[in-house]
């Protein structure tokens, strides 16, 4: 038996992978949005975070949900919690210059502020910071 081209080899194996189907996206997006629905909702009042400096009505605030990285560390209580904190707080003084914006943990969350920057400009050094923190 003949052996088939590279060629041929390289087409047979990309049709064999066709990835998923309408309906494993479907299942999956249902799933989604179950874990969503069903999932821990906290809120925060905007007068506990814009109120003592961190600005005013329609001030955008940055929020980073610690609690997925308290689920990997085992535990809310400790020295690695705290190491969290302290790397959060690290951060975003490294990336942040001196009066350019604030930070706080307000339970589970970390709030970031930053000064006279638009919407864009924010929310890229929220996601700069967000992916630093997480690395």
């Amino acid at each position: 038996m003949a052996k088939k081209s590279l060629l041929g080899r390289l087409a047979a194996a990309l049709r064999s992978d066709e990835g998923p189907t309408s309906r494993d996206i479907d299942n999956e997006v249902e799933s989604a949005v179950k874990a969503i629905n069903g999932a821990k909702i906290d809120t925060v009042a905007a007068k506990d975070i814009l109120s003592g400096g961190w600005g005013e009505a329609g001030a955008m605030v940055y929020i980073m949900d610690l609690e997925p990285l308290y689920e990997l560390i085992g535990s809310r209580k400790g020295r690695l919690v705290a190491a969290l904190r302290e790397t959060c707080d690290t951060v975003f003084s490294q990336d942040v210059a001196l009066g350019q914006g604030r930070a706080s943990f307000r339970g589970d969350q970390f709030f970031m502020r930053f000064i006279n920057t638009d919407k864009t400009e924010g929310f890229r050094q929220a996601a700069t910071i967000i992916n630093e923190i997480g690395t």
